[in-house]
């Protein structure tokens, strides 16, 4: 198997890291899906903490809409990021609270799985970016 090294370096070798379908291009894919998810957890974290306790749930589909809006937004024409926003809307579950306890969650229990996840989220990210730059690459493509 190859490493994710090498895949890139045969992309740019032959010119084609943004080509759509080449393993760079599906690293950078992955990367952003991580990074959504980061940025979502990140953003479920801080409204947990600002929440009262005994107040009303956290709008899950907001949080949805501004890690969206963080990571993807600016990669999507109008056309996709309406779509976006409509699916969004379309989201069963209107708080945090009720999501955690689909799944069997409580927010403290949630907010260390998540935590843990954007730990280890930073030190993927940071690879995929560091091992585009080092071949004068961008990943933000």
């Amino acid at each position: 198997m190859d490493s994710a090294k090498e895949l890139v370096d045969r992309d740019v070798a032959a010119g084609r890291v943004r080509a759509t379908g080449t393993h760079s291009n599906n690293l950078v894919r992955v990367k952003r899906g991580i990074e959504l998810k980061r940025a979502l957890f990140q953003l479920k974290l801080a409204q947990l903490q600002q929440q009262r306790p005994g107040g009303g749930g956290v709008s899950f589909d907001g949080v949805v809409s501004m890690a969206y809006a963080a990571v993807f937004a600016r990669y999507h024409d109008k056309n996709v990021q309406s779509t976006v926003a409509d699916s969004i809307c379309a989201i069963p579950v209107k708080s945090i609270s009720d999501f955690f306890a689909t799944i069997n969650e409580t927010d403290e229990s949630a907010a260390a799985e998540m935590q843990k996840y954007i730990d280890a989220a930073n030190g993927i990210i940071s690879y995929i970016d560091e091992l585009f730059a080092s071949r004068g690459v961008s990943a933000d493509f």
